[in-house]
Order: structure tokens, then sequence, then C-alpha cells
């Protein structure tokens, strides 16, 4: 009697280690969220960046749409392989090529420039992400002379929804950007720092929050100065307060772009 209960024992163990197997696995056994491009950039939809008016009533509106050309310009030119690679990397399916480690290759192919051939490395630990990733091309006019450099590093939560990049550059040893990001069910939120010609200060800083149709975005710049500007991306009204404009005080415009007092 013993010994058939001891065969069902083992058995069950069995079976229990076989539906273990087969329903999923662990966290190092299945690839981790590449983190989305639309969680580290600004979304400017609702203020209509190629809309600019000379209307003397719509100076406020312009102002706003003026920051977020800038802003919109500097990720765009930051950004430019990080974008690449994370829509590509997306869209792909990595190779486990070691203990919890994953990657995945990805060619970044300009019409006008020579393609990039880039890695991005995941690395997963017990409570978040560790990301690395590199480019290489061919030296010009040397087609047989590759050089690969990081250009991009940080960490995530698993699921991608936050995490911390960290742009990077391999000839200056320095960091060019730092970018924060979190997305849950009701908030979207980025904090970025830029920082040009290998700096230890940022240049510029930017906060921004997003919650449902209303964003809001605080600006900082060592030239400019702070700017903090608020809409609404359904309504497309907002305001903006800039030290020399309206007297630093809030300055507000409707969905038509025109001027308006702000309500109390």
């Amino acid at each position: 009697m013993r010994q058939f209960f001891f065969y069902i024992l083992i058995g069950n163990l069995f079976f229990l280690s076989s539906c273990e197997e087969t329903t999923g696995g662990t966290k190092e056994s299945v690839p981790p969220v590449v983190p989305s491009l639309s969680a580290i950039q600004v979304s400017f939809e609702g203020l209509s960046l190629n809309e600019k008016t000379s209307n003397n009533t719509q100076i406020a509106y312009n102002a706003a749409r003026q920051t977020a050309s800038v802003v919109d310009f500097l990720q765009q030119f930051e950004l430019s392989i990080v974008r690449g690679t994370l829509t590509l990397a997306g869209g792909q399916d990595p190779e486990l090529i070691a203990d919890s480690e994953w990657e995945w290759k990805v060619v970044i192919d300009d019409e006008n420039e020579q393609a990039v051939q880039t890695r991005v490395i995941a690395v997963v630990g017990e409570n978040d992400v560790q990301w690395d990733v590199f480019t290489k091309s061919s030296v010009p006019g040397f087609p047989d002379i590759e050089l690969e450099f990081k250009v991009l590093s940080g960490t995530s939560s698993f699921d991608g929804n936050n995490g911390v990049w960290r742009v990077v550059n391999d000839f200056r040893e320095s960091t060019d950007a730092t970018i924060e990001w979190e997305v849950t069910d009701s908030v979207s939120t980025i904090d970025a720092q830029f920082f040009p010609f290998a700096q230890t200060s940022p240049h510029t800083t930017i906060s921004y929050t997003s919650r449902g149709s209303s964003k809001s975005m605080d600006y900082s710049n060592t030239t400019v100065g702070d700017v903090f500007i608020s809409w609404d991306d359904r309504q497309r009204s907002g305001f903006i307060i800039q030290s020399n404009l309206n007297n630093g005080e809030m300055f507000c415009w409707d969905s038509s772009y025109n001027d308006i007092a702000c309500p109390n």
C-alpha cells in the first residue's frame, strides 16, 4: 500500500512539473517588452505645429507653438537612432543568446545614408531589465572596416511601462540625454534632460504629463528660461506662462487659437 501511494505521489509531481514547463515559463525564459517610442516621446497633438499664424490676436498660441517646435526638433534630433531602433525591434522576435539575455538585430537603412546595423541587448533581472543598444557601420572609404559603438543604455520594467534611457556618446564618453518615463492607465509622464557638448549640467529639461486629452509641459532652458504650457488636444485650447509674455502671468487661447481672458 505504501508503495502504491509513493507512485501516485511521484506521478503527481511529474504532472505538476510538466504543466509548469508548458504554461508560460519564468521571466527569464520570456523576452521582455521593448519600450514603445510613444512612451518616451512628447506628443504635440492639438498644438498643430505647422499652422503658424501672424494674427496679432493669437500671440499666446504662437508662443506655445514655437516652444513646442523647439522641443519637437530637439527630441527628433537626439532620438533619431533610438526612434528607428525601438520601432524596428518592437516588431521582431529576439534570440536568447545566454541565460536571461536576449538580442534583437535590426538594420536602419536610409536611402541617402549608409545602412546602420543595430544590436539591442536585454538582460532580464529579478526586478527590472537592463538594456544596451549598439550600432555598427563601416568606415567611409574603408568598407571592410566596421566600428561598433554603444548609443543607448538604461533599465525598464518587464512590461516596458516605466524606466530610464540614457543616450550615450562613445566618442566623448559622455551622456547626451536622459529620459525617464512612466505609463499607467490614467497618466503618462516623461522627464528628460539634455547635455550638449559633454556638459555635466543639463542645458534643457522637459517634464511632460498626459492625462487623457489634457497635456502639459514644463520646459526649462539655460538661454530661454522657464516656459509652462498646458493644452487640451481635443478642444485645442490652452495657456502658456512665460516671463516675457503677459507680464509673466497665464496667457490663454481658445479652440480657434485666439487670445482670450483666462478663467479665474
